[in-house]
Formats: structure tokens, sequence, C-alpha cells
């Protein structure tokens, strides 16, 4: 990690371990892509995925404009969150399962972004970058109506659908008497 002797430092960090997030996210996009077996689902995901490539892109434009190189740190933290999702996705069993495994580590990520999205929009205004500010509060509603795509896909069907699925199939292996 850098040093940090300003708030404008602390904003850069922030953005650097945001287009960290963003490069990690467009690695896994496309396998989360490949396993999604809801059309919806599968959808929202690619949609994500563009949306993520013109984030990174945006990042990229606002290192430029602050005059500032592009600094990326390794985030235990969000190594952690990947391991993890990785981990839950292969111990579900079945697709039902897994399906809404990868709604939920999805979701659990786009939460990650917000807060730091919000953040660094937040400082930015403070230090009177209204133009960054601006460019960080489109990409922070961007990921905040994924994350509610998200969410409707899995109160629709995706999560609901796989709590019915194994409920009836608890009841079909009690034993009657």
């Amino acid at each position: 990690m850098h040093s940090m002797n300003s708030v404008q430092d602390l904003m850069v960090q922030t953005l650097g371990d945001l287009h960290a997030a963003e490069r990690r996210q467009l690695d896994a996009l496309p396998t989360l892509i490949q396993g999604a077996r809801a059309p919806e689902l599968r959808e929202a995901l690619r949609q994500h995925e563009q949306e993520t490539r013109t984030h990174v892109q945006r990042l990229e434009q606002i290192f430029q404009q602050l005059g500032r190189p592009l600094q990326e740190v390794a985030d235990p933290v969000l190594d952690a969150m990947v391991r993890r999702g990785t981990e839950l996705l292969a111990a579900a069993a079945g697709p039902e399962v897994k399906e809404a495994a990868l709604i939920a580590e999805a979701r659990k990520f786009e939460h990650l972004e917000i807060a730091g999205y919000g953040t660094a929009a937040a400082i930015a205004r403070q230090v009177g970058n209204a133009e960054v500010a601006g460019l960080l509060a489109q990409t922070l509603r961007e990921e905040a109506q994924s994350d509610e795509r998200l969410g409707r896909i899995a109160e629709a069907g995706g999560i609901r659908s796989v709590a019915l699925q194994q409920q009836q199939q608890q009841q079909r292996q009690v034993p009657t008497s």
C-alpha cells in the first residue's frame, strides 16, 4: 500500500482498489455466465460484463484526468471473496443451488463495489472535483442497478425456485407411517 498524505491520496487508493475489483470481475464473469442456467440471469451477467468493461475504461479515464498513475495493490479481502465464492460454487449440490450461490456471490461483489464507488464519489465531491464525482456517481448508479437486477432475479425465481424444489424433494423423502 502506498502512503496516504491526503484525502486525494485516499481517493486514488480507493480508485486503484476499484480498478482491481473490476478487472477481477471481468476475469470471473465468463465462467459465471457459462454456469448460469436461467436465461434472465445469463443475460444480466452478460450485460454486467459489458458495464464492467465500461467501468474499467472510466476508471482509467479518471486516473488520466487526475494526472496520477494507476496503482493497483493486491487486496486480501477481494482475494478472500473470490476464493470463498469459488468454494461455495464448487460445494453447491445441484445446478439450482449453484445458481442461487452464484447470485448470492455476485451480489456480495456488487455491494463491495457500491461501497467503494460511493466513498470515492464522496471524496471527489469533497475535494471539489465535480467531473470525477460525476463519473463515479454514474458508475455507482450502474452498480446499484446491477445489484437490483440480480435481486429481482433471485426473488422472481432463482433462489425461491431452488428453495421450493428442495422443500418438495424433502417432502418426498419423508416416510409416511
